[in-house]
Order: structure tokens, then C-alpha cells, then sequence
């Protein structure tokens, strides 16, 4: 193709401006990598078209229908095998201008196919020709060899390419002949490959005999085992054989095809019919060969070659019209499938986002403050509870002990029998008695003191465990924001609720046990101290010295005991009120360290929840500034389109 046709194919598609648009436009915008691998290998492709300035026609068509015939007529030599029964082979055959007759052959060397290929390169220069990989190749011409390669299946299935260069003048011009398997083989490589062939040719060929015009086979072919139709505006049909119909009957043949292809392929618009020519390529081959002419008559072979000459011409014009229209094409569906992947990408961002945020929104306590009440109500409830049940055990604690003190000292002095025995108790044994009893209750108290503190603790667990849930459910959509675009900056760690409680003020406040708890016990020491000898002494004194001149042991006994008694629970009062006060105050403390940890530990959430609001904000003004961007590409990409729609029904109305 000349530089002159390649600027003229420019100025009709304006293919290289839609492209270099197409790579701006992926280069500002970050698609799915398979979505912009894609664009990216149709890209390569088309410009790999645009720079390659052959015109490539494709031959379909099965045994028996002239096609080695025609492709031999163009060549103007019996090159191929017109008789070959069908073929195997796993690639087209490619038939390119070159000075003189060569042979590029691509094969595996054996037959499981394991070894790499192997690439050779033959002219008549090389004969004879022998390749002691290729079954049969010894000794060749290389037109043997070209026929040997051609119809023999065992060398057939390891072809990987074939590619021959010709110097017959209908290539000259860059027409590039794909000669393709037979169509009626019905393996499915077999047929991809045929399909393959015509999706990458500027147009195709498509034969139908003479004797068998447009069979069911043949309109079965093209819609369900090739799978065709998509490309059926780059097909010509070929009526080949034309010779074996009489003259009267030709144009009715010509219009029975028109017919056939118009009902069998589902075709209502004219315009939409492939063009179907006529042609007897025996005729040509007749005037090559130094066989006795199958078309007898004379004239007859005459009008039949400059009817092929002229099919030739119309046939090359065809192609270069096609060749643009591929190109635009393939612009165009560049263009929408662009389109169509910023689309279902926004799409899909946009599902994403509202997801993320429908999942937010379901996540977070409805009403954060309704909930902080909550919480420090029932930690109220549960704590006031605390607190009388604490209160009321204290009472009967330091009654009961009463009670026993009361009990053991009335005991030991009604148990003494003797003045020195009652000194003794009194200057020895009460002391001792008391000390052991105020010991006996300040481990009862404190022992209850840790047993309200665990109590707390659990109280304080309650809420740990509903706030824990809803920090769990942020995190979890935390996590899936990070792996997609959301909420990169809001940390959410698995661990952060240790964290933080460790590094909390609040939490500083409840983790006061040894303090708070040291506190209550100091008071409790002072407050559970039960009257010793000291303070009863200037009670009993009096008692104790009158013995010396008349009363007798009962009544000291007596009188002693009536002296101590009051003494006695007037203390005992004197430790329930500060038990009791010291138990108000630890409470208030713990209760107060709670509402710390729940305000705190609240405003943790709100603090976290207020960033991932940001962030989806951040992500709405994305989002939003990306419609807007696309709605201006979707505006280019549409004017783009309609431009090349209007290029491509300009390349249908004219030939090249």
C-alpha cells in the first residue's frame, strides 16, 4: 500500500488522533488492570494495523468448491493442490507479493510438539530440498515441497505458520492471500482458526459453487460453527464454476444466491446484503496449464479470464475500502468500550461508596447521646444496688460482730472465779480480745471491699462488651474501606481498645484499685478499732478498786459488766457509721471512675466516627468531581463516535 493510501485511510478514520485521545485519557485515569490491559492490547493492535500497509483477503470455503481453483487462478499458476483431500492443518496459509517464488514454514520438529518450533526459509536456490523433521520431505522441488506441505496431514498437524511469497502481479500491490482450513472440517480449532482469519482480514471470500448455490451447509457454517455474522459486512460471496451454467440461466443463479443469502442469514435491508460475484477461475487456469483445456470453446475461456481480470480490480478496490473500514471500526468499538469501562468503573466506585456508607450508617449507634445515658444510667442502677446491698451487709457485719464481742466478754468475766483472775482478764485478756475481734472484722470488711470492687469491675464490663460491639463494627467496615479507597487515615486496630484503655485518663481513674481501695482500708483501720484497756480502764477502775474493801466477786463481776456493755456499743456504733461512710465514699469513687471510662471511651467513638464521616465525605467530593469529569469525556467520547459512524458511512458509499 502506498504512502499516499495510508494518508488517505488517515484522513478518512482519523484513526491516529482517536487513539493518541483513547492513551490521553487512560493516562488520567486509573482503571481495573485487566480493563486498561485490554484497551491497552486493542490499542497495540490497531496501530499495529495502521502500520502495516498490506491488504489482507481471506478464502473460505470447503473441499470441493474451487477454492484451491480460484486462489491458483490469482496466482496465475497451479501452485495448490485443487484436488487435496481436506486438510488438518492448525494455521492459515499466508500468500504475500515477494520477486520470486519462497517458502517460510514454521513446524515442531516432532510430532507430540514439545520441542520449539523450528523456522525455515526456501527458494528454488535450495533444492532439492530435504528435511529429515518433515515426513516425506526429500529431494523436493520447491513447489513439491509446497504441495507437499500442503496436503499431507501428518506434516499438516505441526504447522505453527506457513507464509509464501509470490511474485504474481495481483499481490504487487500489498494484497496479502489467507488461505484457511477447510470450512466444513468441524473441529473446533479447526474453526476458530477459519474465524480468527476472516475477524483479522480486511475482507473474506467466501465461495460457493456453482452446482450447490448457497447450500444450508454453507448458511449453517457461517451463523453457528463459524460464527460469522458479526463480520458479515467484510464478506464477498463468490460464485465460483460459472462456466458449468448456461447463459440464460446465469442472472436467474446470481438472483437465487441474492435470495438464499437474504432469508438463510436473516437479512430484511438490501443494504445490509453482502456483495455476491461470479467467477470461472478454470478458465484462467486453463490458459496457465499444459493440460488440454477444460472450457473447450475458445471465446468462452476469453470472456471468462477478462471477466477474472476484472473481478481482480474490483476485488483489490474492495479491499482497500474494507481495510479503512476495519480500522474504523475497531476505532469505534475502542471508543465505546472505553466509554462503556469509565462507566461500569464509576459504577461501580459509586455501589462501592454507597455501600461503605449504608454499612456506616447501620454500624453507628443511632443516637450517641441517648446511648452515654444509657450507659451511665445503668451503671447507676447497677451501682446504687451495689451499694445497698454493700451497706446493708456492713450493718449486719458489724452487728454480728457486736453481738460476739458482746457475748465473749460477758462470758469471760462470768467465767472468772477469783479477784486476780477478773484483773487479769481485764489488764491481759480483754486486750488481746479486742485486737483479734477488730483484725477478724477489718478482713471481713476489706475482704467485701474487694468483693464490691470486682462487682464494679463487672459492671464496668457490661458496657466494655456493648461498646466493644459497636467499635467491632466500625472496624470491620474499616477494614473493607482499606481495601478499596475509604477511611485510609482512621485507625481501628484490633487492639486499639486495650490501647486506649491503658492509655486513659478514665481508665487511670478506675485502675485506682490499689490507691482507691489502700484509701478505704487506711479508713477502715482507723475506723474498726474496738475500745482496749485504755478506754475502758477509768469504766472498770472503780469496779476493780472497791474490791479491796467489801463488795463480793459476783457483784464486781456484775458491775464490771454493766460498766463495759455501754462502752462496748456505743464503739461498735462508732464503727458502723464509719464503715458505712467509707463504703459511701469508695462507691462514689468507683461509680465516678466509671462515668470517666464510659465519657471517655464514648468520645473515643464519636471522635472515630466523626473521622470516617470526613472520609466519606472526601470520598463523596471525589466521586462527585469524577461524574462530572466523565460527563465531560462521555461528551467527547460521543461526538468522537458519532464522527467515526459518519467516517464509516462515508468508506461505505465510496471505493478507494
Amino acid at each position: 500500500m502506498s504512502i499516499q493510501h495510508q494518508d488517505n485511510l488517515e484522513a478518512l478514520t482519523g484513526a491516529t488522533d482517536h487513539l493518541a485521545y483513547i492513551e490521553r485519557v487512560m493516562g488520567g485515569y486509573i482503571l481495573i488492570d485487566d480493563v486498561q490491559k485490554k484497551l491497552r492490547d486493542r490499542i497495540y493492535l490497531i496501530r499495529q494495523r495502521l502500520n502495516d500497509q498490506n491488504l489482507y483477503m481471506a478464502v473460505v470455503g470447503g473441499a470441493s468448491t474451487g477454492k484451491s481453483t480460484f486462489i491458483n487462478a490469482l496466482l496465475k499458476q497451479q501452485l495448490l493442490e485443487s484436488q487435496a483431500l481436506t486438510m488438518t492443518t492448525t494455521t492459515s496459509t499466508i500468500i504475500q507479493y515477494g520477486e520470486q517464488l519462497a517458502v517460510e514454514v514454521s513446524f515442531y520438529p516432532t510430532e507430540d510438539r514439545m520441542t520449539l518450533p523450528k523456522t525455515v526459509h526456501l527458494t528454488a536456490a535450495d533444492e532439492p530440498i530435504a528435511i529429515s523433521d518433515l515426513l516425506g520431505v526429500q529431494n523436493l522441488s520447491l513447489t513439491e515441497f509446497i504441495t507437499r506441505i500442503t496436503t499431507c496431514n501428518d506434516i499438516a498437524g505441526r504447522l505453527v505458520s506457513l507464509r509464501i511469497i509470490h511474485p504474481t502481479s495481483f499481490l504487487q500491490d500489498g494484497i496479502c492471500i489467507v488461505d484457511t482450513p477447510g470450512a466444513d472440517v468441524t473441529h473446533p480449532e479447526h474453526l476458530q482458526i477459519t474465524r480468527d482469519a476472516v475477524a483479522q482480514s480486511d475482507a473474506a471470500i467466501i465461495i460457493t459453487p456453482a452446482k450447490q448455490i448457497v447450500s444450508d451447509a454453507l448458511l449453517t457454517m457461517i451463523k453457528d460453527e463459524l460464527q460469522l455474522m458479526p463480520f458479515l459486512h467484510r464478506c464477498i460471496f463468490l460464485i465460483t464454476g460459472m462456466d458449468m451454467v448456461r447463459k440464460r440461466e446465469r442472472d436467474r443463479l446470481i438472483q437465487v444466491a441474492h435470495q438464499r443469502l437474504k432469508l438463510g442469514l436473516g437479512l430484511e435491508d438490501e443494504q445490509t446484503l453482502p456483495p455476491v460475484l461470479h467467477a470461472a477461475a478454470q478458465a484462467v487456469v486453463d490458459e496457465i496449464s499444459e493440460e488440454i483445456p477444460i472450457i473447450a470453446d475458445a471465446a468462452e475461456r476469453e470472456y471468462w479470464q477478462t471477466q477474472f481480470k476484472n473481478l481482480e480490480g474490483e476485488l483489490f478496490s474492495r479491499l482497500k475500502q474494507q481495510r479503512s473500514l476495519i480500522v474504523a471500526e475497531a476505532v469505534l468499538r475502542l471508543l465505546e468500550e472505553l466509554f462503556s469501562a469509565l462507566e461500569a468503573d464509576l459504577e461501580h466506585q459509586w455501589e462501592q461508596y454507597k455501600t461503605e456508607q449504608a454499612a456506616l450508617e447501620s454500624a453507628v449507634i443511632p443516637d450517641l447521646g441517648v446511648f452515654t445515658r444509657q450507659q451511665h444510667n445503668e451503671c447507676k442502677d447497677h451501682m446504687v444496688d451495689l451499694l445497698e446491698e454493700t451497706l446493708v451487709w456492713a450493718e449486719a457485719t458489724v452487728g454480728n460482730q457486736r453481738d460476739y464481742v458482746l457475748e465473749m466478754v460477758e462470758e469471760e468475766i462470768d467465767d472468772t472465779t477469783s479477784l486476780n483472775e477478773l484483773k487479769t482478764f481485764v489488764d491481759e485478756e480483754l486486750s488481746d480480745l479486742l485486737t483479734r475481734q477488730q483484725q477478724q472484722l477489718q478482713k471481713k470488711v476489706s475482704q467485701r471491699f474487694d468483693i464490691m470492687y470486682q462487682e464494679a469491675q463487672d459492671i464496668r464490663q457490661i458496657f466494655d462488651r456493648r461498646f466493644t460491639e459497636a467499635y467491632q463494627q466500625l472496624s470491620m467496615i474499616q477494614q473493607n474501606a482499606l481495601n478499596s479507597s475509604g477511611w485510609a487515615n482512621v485507625s481501628l486496630g484490633a487492639d486499639d481498645l486495650v490501647t486506649t484503655a491503658n492509655d486513659s485518663k478514665a481508665l487511670a481513674g478506675v485502675a485506682i484499685q490499689q490507691r482507691v481501695r489502700g484509701a478505704a482500708i487506711a479508713m477502715l483501720v482507723s475506723a474498726v478499732v474496738l475500745p482496749g484497756v485504755g478506754l475502758l480502764l477509768s469504766a472498770i477502775v472503780g469496779s476493780l478498786l472497791s474490791g479491796f474493801f467489801a463488795p463480793s466477786l459476783m457483784e464486781r463481776k456484775a458491775q464490771l459488766w454493766k460498766d463495759i456493755r455501754p462502752k462496748l456499743v456505743a464503739q461498735f456504733m462508732e464503727v458502723s457509721t464509719n464503715v458505712r461512710k467509707a463504703t459511701r465514699n469508695y462507691h462514689e469513687q468507683i461509680k465516678s471512675a466509671i462515668d470517666d471510662y464510659i465519657d471517655e471511651h464514648v468520645a473515643q467513638y464519636s471522635q472515630t466516627v466523626q473521622a470516617m464521616r470526613l472520609e466519606q465525605q472526601d470520598e463523596l467530593a471525589r466521586l462527585t468531581q469524577l461524574q462530572n469529569t466523565l460527563e465531560s469525556l462521555k461528551k467527547e467520547l460521543s461526538q468522537r463516535r458519532d464522527r467515526v459512524r459518519a467516517q464509516m458511512k462515508v468508506l461505505n458509499a465510496i471505493l478507494i
